[in-house]
């Protein structure tokens, strides 16, 4: 099909007057502002489950991985802000 003839399309058309189709969404990732225990963290999944359209909440455990990872970032940050600082 051609450029012009898709465009005259009904289904390209834009004068249909109905909203183009949206992505739908399965899920959504919610980080933490820091590690909790896991017993504190049970109010925040308890609240997160009461918010509409929650099917299910699941924990994810911090690893040696997570912080070696944000170690590393805080060293980069740092010796750029030094970089940064640096006179002449």
């Amino acid at each position: 099909m051609e450029e012009e003839d898709m465009k005259s399309s009904s289904i390209f058309s834009q004068d249909t007057g109905t909203k183009p189709m949206t992505d739908r969404i399965k899920g959504l990732v919610v980080g933490l502002d820091q590690d909790y225990r896991e017993d504190d963290v049970q109010a925040i999944v308890d609240a997160i489950k009461m918010v509409k359209g929650v099917a299910s909440v699941e924990q994810s455990v911090a690893t040696v991985d997570d912080y070696l990872n944000r170690e590393r970032v805080r060293q980069e940050l740092v010796g750029k802000v030094f970089e940064a600082l640096k006179v002449g």
